[in-house]
């Protein structure tokens, strides 16, 4: 293929697909739907690092209503209305793509089909390579020596490669014949109506046999009497249906494919829009690209919470520990084997550490946590903390909360997440890395 590769994206199948392949309940810590626009951020971002194209485009729908309504007023009059929580998402989409310096092509009375079908035709023209990503089948009529098509399969994440050979093996028939093959075989998605009673094998049959539409029918005397039949009852039908699905490539827009060059993201813009839409995985992709912390700060850190620092477990505890309603919050230090070599413990108005060092446990931590049995604790990521309790060969806690549960119901789309950067999105604060401070703090 040529060296020079053009990147067209189906920004309005991406997106639908990825509302659908991520919870709905992805969400903003101020409720603001993202299930879409983290899904399809995060394949543009796999597909540019992967592909690393010299321009880029993303094709979007301008309106619901085009030229092929006029030709069939019923054209996907049996697609669901866009779902409420998605219609706000899109200029979401838009402002990632600003900030990414990646150009919009949209156009009145046209679909995004037509707008790929367009900037392919003049890319293939000035002799570049083209990549399509989308949803969408209709577009395997682009596919060319020098125009693949990605296709998405389940969800977002998997793709299938058609080039010629790929799409004549998948439908029996060419890709300059693909919309041949629909037009008999129709699309319900589409609301085509294509000629009942043909399916896709005896389609794919028919046009590899007789090259075409207009060919099929022409010659349809030769068919055997039922096929003869269907066609003579749907002539016109299969014509229209043909018009629906083919692609335009001529549309009249002003935009060339070398006007899409891409030389990267803002980073800064980017890096903005992540954190305002809580993307924090993307955001520390990318803060040292704009020149930037991965975490806003924001926040001075607080002196850490008065705690007593308990250097052998002789001396009287407070008391309470461990017993009646009140909880008791427990932090670990966690060290090679996952041997607890520290703690930092806290319940009501009291702050205590356990010191001790990787390479020097300290052996009160086991039989104070021994004593705890039963109790009611505060554990961040309580699955894991159990875990260790049991390889320690210590005895159970009774979990009463865990801020990393919490923290996913709120926002499932940022999963185990750590308890520092938790307190800095929710309580505004931050402590020490570590040391007995962090310990402290992070039980208070």
């Amino acid at each position: 293929m040529p060296e020079e590769v053009l990147l067209v994206i189906d920004g309005n199948s991406l997106v639908h697909r990825a509302y659908h392949a991520l919870p709905v309940e992805l969400s903003t810590s101020q409720g603001v739907a993202t299930n879409a626009v983290l899904g399809f951020t995060n394949m543009l971002w796999k597909i540019l690092a992967e592909v690393q194209p010299r321009c880029v485009a993303v094709a979007m729908d301008k309106g619901r209503v085009t030229f092929r309504h006029a030709v069939f007023p019923a054209y996907k009059a049996t697609r669901k209305p866009t779902p409420g929580d998605l219609v706000p998402q899109f200029p979401l989409v838009r402002e990632v793509l600003a900030a990414m310096r990646i150009r919009v092509a949209e156009m009145e009375n046209y679909e995004a089909d037509d707008i790929i079908g367009t900037l392919t035709a003049r890319a293939e023209a000035a002799k570049m390579a083209c990549l399509v990503l989308t949803g969408d089948r209709d577009t395997l009529q682009l596919v060319s020596p020098t125009t693949r098509v990605l296709l998405t399969q389940k969800g977002i994440s998997d793709l299938v490669t058609y080039d010629p050979e790929k799409v004549a093996r998948r439908f029996g028939v060419r890709p300059g014949q693909y919309v041949d093959f629909r037009a008999l075989t129709g699309d319900t998605s589409d609301n085509i109506p294509g000629v009942p009673g043909i399916g896709e094998k005896t389609a794919a049959r028919l046009i590899a046999a007789y090259g075409g539409l207009e060919e099929l029918l022409a010659r349809r005397h030769e068919l055997p009497p039922r096929t003869r039949q269907l066609l003579d009852d749907h002539v016109d039908q299969a014509r229209v249906s043909r018009r629906l699905a083919a692609i335009e490539r001529d549309v009249p827009l002003d935009l060339e494919p070398s006007s899409c060059r891409w030389d990267g993201p803002d980073y800064r813009a980017l890096l903005a829009v992540f954190r305002r839409l809580e993307f924090k995985k993307l955001a520390a992709q990318i803060a040292d690209r704009a020149g930037s912390p991965a975490a806003p700060a924001e926040d001075t850190p607080p002196p850490a919470p008065p705690f007593r620092t308990v250097t052998g477990l002789d001396e009287a505890l407070p008391t309470g520990w461990g017993r009646g309603n009140a909880a008791i919050a427990l932090v670990p230090a966690v060290g090679p084997g996952g041997r607890l070599y520290a703690l930092g413990a806290a319940t009501g108005e009291q702050t205590l550490v356990l010191p001790g060092a990787p390479d020097s446990p300290n052996p009160d931590v086991g039989t104070f946590l021994a004593g705890l049995e039963g109790a009611a604790a505060y554990l961040h990521h309580a699955k894991e903390f159990l875990r260790l309790l049991d390889k320690n060969g210590l005895p159970p806690v009774r979990p009463a909360f865990d801020p990393m549960l919490a923290a996913y119901l709120l926002n499932p789309a940022l999963a185990s997440r750590p308890l520092a950067e938790l307190a800095a999105d929710y309580l505004r604060t931050a402590w020490p890395p570590d040391g007995q401070q962090a310990l402290a703090a992070a039980a208070r």
